[in-house]
């Protein structure tokens, strides 16, 4: 349940460092984290760009004592006055600044999991999970989207649990002739695969996996796949196609145009069908949910952004450190199931999960 602004709860501030200010620093982070002041101060920043990092410097100074600036990741997370770590981009470090903070012992908020892809690599999972597991924070937006939070109370107060899920991604481009970014259908289908698993709140017992590659005659001898699909089984394993059921579609080519023409129904990302009715989601804010009594329709609007609950939420784990969240092992348990869904779709079969596939 997302909190009120109103709302009075614990605020122990945190002394944070900052890795990497990445391209969402303006955007994204910073409105989040000015908003939540009594909740963290910047404490020190590293960044390799030296005039952006001075930049932020002058800017903090403005609202209060400015944080110092920090040649070198590792000097950073040392300081014995830090708490936590921000890691808001990882194109200089990569992931050794996760390394380095697990090994000194600091909680780490890690922005664009997906994007890393050492994640990827079974060994380098088997290495870092059980130095990181209690202290790693990924950045999971669609969790906190408003549509999520607004579907889960429906669902623990009306509709009852899912039982199928339908994810439709949408890769929107200028043109036909623009070819899809494989990089990008991957990221994509790593986070609606982690949403799925969040909504149903277990994890799946097989899965399908599902490609078709562009057809072009400037594609090249290895054409880039234009739709990728994947069918997430969560029955039991002895009795599969028995319980509940996700289906997620990616769709490397569609013209902005196309879903954007005068008069157009706004595209459904998400139908979840429930014990008691169904939603249709828009993301991030738009629902529409149907059960005995009729049809609904709702805009949200949402006292905190996604950034700021994700912050509130890494805030609490850290002080509270039994809270259930979640892990660098969700990370690890998605990435798994995209990898076995394109071994599904090389070796022509469903794939079943070992209960630690994650690893």
């Amino acid at each position: 349940m997302e909190p009120s602004r109103n709302e009075s709860f614990p605020s122990m501030k945190l002394n944070v460092g900052i890795i990497g200010l990445g391209g969402s620093w303006e955007t994204r982070y910073a409105p989040a984290l000015w908003s939540l002041e009594d909740w963290f101060h910047i404490a020190a920043i590293s960044d390799p760009i030296a005039a952006r990092a001075e930049q932020l410097l002058c800017g903090l100074a403005a609202r209060g004592p400015a944080p110092d600036r920090v040649d070198g990741f590792r000097s950073l997370i040392a300081r014995e006055d830090i708490d936590a770590i921000l890691v808001l981009s990882h194109r200089w470090f990569g992931e050794l600044p996760i390394l380095a903070a697990c090994e000194m012992g600091k909680a780490i908020y890690c922005a664009d999991i997906f994007d890393r892809s050492c994640l990827r690599n079974s060994a380098w999972r088997r290495h870092l999970l059980p130095k990181a597991e209690s202290l790693f924070f990924p950045e999971l937006p669609l969790r906190y989207i408003p549509a999520t939070l607004r579907l889960k109370e429906l669902m623990a107060t009306s509709l009852g649990r899912p039982s199928r899920l339908r994810c439709i991604l949408r890769n929107r481009v200028d043109s036909l002739a623009t070819h899809p970014d494989p990089e990008m259908a991957i990221q994509s289908l790593l986070h609606h695969v982690d949403w799925c698993r969040n909504i149903v709140g277990y994890e799946p017992s097989s899965v399908v996996g599902l490609a078709h590659q562009l057809e072009s005659p400037d594609a090249g001898d290895d054409p880039p796949d234009d739709r990728l699909m994947m069918d997430l089984d969560f029955s039991v394993a002895a009795r599969p196609g028995t319980g509940t059921m996700a289906w997620l579609r990616w769709e490397g080519s569609v013209p902005a145009s196309w879903l954007e023409t005068e008069n157009s129904l706004e595209p459904i990302d998400c139908e979840v069908t429930c014990d008691r009715g169904s939603v249709q989601i828009s993301f991030p804010d738009k629902l529409v949910w149907m059960d005995a009594h009729g049809a609904n329709s709702e805009y949200l609007d949402r006292d905190w952004s996604v950034g700021e609950q994700m912050f509130l939420q890494f805030h609490r784990i850290l002080t509270n450190p039994g809270l259930d969240t979640n892990s660098l092992k969700d990370c690890c348990r998605a990435i798994a199931i995209v990898q076995m869904a394109a071994r599904s779709q090389k070796e022509g079969r469903r794939i079943w999960f070992e209960e630690e596939f994650c690893e």
